[in-house]
């Protein structure tokens, strides 16, 4: 029900504070969708582009730089 422009910008500083770059992700909902057809796939997919697609990309701030062999996923 919430939307990435939910997120406090303090939840989006303190990671970033610690050399972390903070990505919001939107997926499907259970139970409108199955689990593995649907989050799951998001979330793998996702993954999969902050791994190969993600450090490849100019970001807004030249001093961030994306590192797809470290990447944390919390919910």
């Amino acid at each position: 029900m919430l939307s990435r422009r939910d997120i406090p910008p303090s939840q989006i500083n303190l990671p970033l504070k610690y050399g972390f770059l903070p990505i919001s992700i939107d997926y499907c909902l259970c139970p409108e969708v199955l689990f593995e057809p649907g989050p799951m796939s998001d979330v793998l997919t996702t993954l999969a582009w902050a791994r190969w697609t993600l450090p490849r990309k100019s970001l807004f701030h030249p001093y961030i730089r994306a590192d797809g062999e470290r990447i944390v996923a919390a919910s």
